[in-house]
């Protein structure tokens, strides 16, 4: 079982249409971004959603190796929903 089962996704609500770029894992969450949300569009918690882990791996499966060996401060980019990505620590 992944070390980040129980804590909150963050997301835009692009996920609707998009699938994640960008996931970092914190301590005490994890973020997903798909690389179209502007600043302005960030700022606006209309654009948010907290999700669970499970929803976010039931929705994006190809995210779950990087969630099962990923570190607080790390971020995968995901260039493609082949489950392939590129580490980067923060």
């Amino acid at each position: 079982m992944m070390e980040h089962a129980r804590i909150p996704v963050f997301l835009s609500k692009m996920h609707a249409e998009h699938p994640p770029r960008w996931v970092t894992v914190h301590a005490d969450r994890l973020e997903s971004f798909v690389g179209l949300e502007s600043d302005e569009y960030m700022d606006d918690s209309n654009h948010l959603a907290i999700w669970s882990v499970d929803h976010f791996i039931s929705d994006f499966p190809f995210v779950t190796d990087f969630l099962n060996a990923a570190r607080p401060g790390q971020t995968a980019l995901f260039a493609d929903q082949s489950g392939a990505f590129t580490l980067e620590d923060d």
